[in-house]
């Protein structure tokens, strides 16, 4: 599953975690940031011991674009396109 989200078109914005730089006022809206980097770490050093705290992760992804993009950016479309 982690292979197909990071081929998936729609989550390449989400490679990398945010920075200042990226988006000023990301860590002030986003209480909880996460990239698909950051899964792929936790995948390969065995922190996710079951399907769920993954998947939540995966969603918190996409939660976050929605919270932070709004409605005006391609980062929110790319979140919610099926």
């Amino acid at each position: 599953m982690l292979c197909r989200i990071l081929y998936d078109k729609r989550f390449s914005a989400f490679h990398f975690p945010v920075t200042d730089e990226d988006a000023p006022n990301y860590r002030s809206i986003i209480q909880i940031p996460m990239d698909t980097a950051t899964l792929l770490q936790r995948v390969d050093t065995g922190q996710y011991l079951t399907c769920t705290p993954f998947l939540q992760d995966v969603d918190l992804i996409v939660r976050n674009a929605k919270v932070h993009s709004y409605f005006t950016t391609h980062f929110f479309y790319m979140a919610i396109k099926p």
